[in-house]
């Protein structure tokens, strides 16, 4: 009988132990995320160094979680368990990125700041004279290509109702598989006129049908701030990415082809279209490579 009690004894132990190990490694990722907002804090951002700030912090900060991102992996090879350490490094590296809108005013102020600024550049710089000339455009080429451009124009007029009307036809239009970049702008920027009419709901439920893996950072910027905006916590990424259809307003049977045709859009590239699908096709990837930040929103012509 004594000798039961000796074995159960360390076994309670270890049981202890290992279940204590378990959840400190699955919580670990919290930790992490709050340590970085506090080095974020303690360091000041703003919009020109936010990205390098971000990194740093991120940095040390692993100091005090590799080994547990280590102790995720069992292999005994040890060339495949640092390869597996490195490729999770990278992956919380991205993830972290967007998901610290959701808990770290400091970093969802400056980025949110950082947009709006750059949307009211934009509208400052159209007016309703430009209008005349993309409709003749519309009118003389009726294709996905000139109906988004009006569409920009529309939202940056702040017409939205007339915005989403040409991005209903420009989807319609936008049918082919090589112009799923073309698809994916328009439906990054009816997921914006959505959050600016407070339908957050359509919004997110748009980005998570764009969102393409962990590294796809700005539909996950774009997502945890409008959660945010609604006053929501954290939402993880639906698994179903690209496989139903975005959810629309069924104004008339042409929204129900809208639908369709977005149900099978998806991009290589995240960019939020206020620039023209023609001209970015056209441009370097320099040239159209600005600040990480501004290219959420490329605005402005």
């Amino acid at each position: 009988m004594k000798d039961s009690k000796i074995i159960i004894k360390p076994l309670f132990s270890i049981t202890i132990l290992f279940i204590s190990f378990v959840v400190n490694s699955q919580d670990y990722a919290e930790n992490f995320k709050g340590d970085i907002c506090q080095c974020m804090q303690e360091k000041g951002v703003n919009l020109k160094t936010i990205d390098n700030v971000y990194e740093d912090c991120f940095n040390a900060s692993l100091v005090s979680y590799a080994s547990l991102i280590d102790s995720e992996f069992n292999d005994e090879n040890v060339t495949v368990k640092f390869s597996k350490g490195q490729v999770k490094r990278r992956e919380l590296k991205a993830q972290f990125k967007y998901e610290l809108i959701y808990n770290c005013d400091i970093y969802f102020s400056t980025i949110n700041r950082g947009i709006e600024l750059v949307k009211e550049k934009a509208r400052l710089t159209s007016d309703a004279s430009q209008l005349q000339k993309q409709n003749e455009y519309v009118a003389m080429h009726p294709s996905y290509i000139s109906y988004f451009q009006r569409a920009q124009l529309h939202y940056r007029l702040d017409d939205l109702e007339n915005a989403k009307k040409d991005l209903f036809k420009s989807i319609e239009l936008d049918y082919s598989g090589k112009n799923d970049k073309g698809a994916r702008d328009q439906k990054l920027l009816l997921a914006q006129i959505y959050e600016d009419q407070k339908q957050f709901n359509k919004a997110i439920e748009i980005y998570d049908k764009l969102f393409l893996n962990v590294y796809d950072h700005k539909v996950g910027l774009l997502k945890a701030i409008a959660v945010k905006k609604s006053g929501g916590k954290y939402i993880p990424f639906s698994s179903e990415t690209n496989k139903n259809s975005v959810a629309t307003e069924t104004e008339n049977d042409q929204t129900s082809a809208v639908s369709r045709r977005v149900n099978n859009a998806s991009s290589k590239n995240v960019t939020l279209p206020e620039q023209s699908s023609a001209k970015v096709r056209e441009k370097s990837k320099d040239s159209v490579s600005k600040k990480k930040l501004r290219s959420l929103f490329k605005l402005d012509d």
